[in-house]
């Protein structure tokens, strides 16, 4: 189904709740990098918390259960 994983990042990383590091040009410094300056910035990893839930799905959890049982009780 392609590259869905790296699709869904974009999407999450287009809402702003999220950066996306690409694994072929990432180096372990780069990545170190990436998370110090998201965890010492606390307006940045409030503004992506906020916008995380802005696109969340609190209930996917019970929607795929339901969906699922559903689909064997047909």
């Amino acid at each position: 189904a392609g590259d869905h994983q790296t699709k869904n990042a974009r999407s999450v990383q287009k809402a702003k709740a999220a950066i996306l590091l690409e694994e072929k040009k990432l180096t372990s410094r780069d990545f170190f990098r990436s998370v110090i300056n998201i965890i010492y910035d606390e307006n940045k990893l409030v503004q992506m918390a906020k916008n995380a839930k802005k696109i969340g799905i609190p209930d996917a959890t019970d929607r795929i259960i339901h969906s699922i049982i559903g689909s064997i009780r047909k």
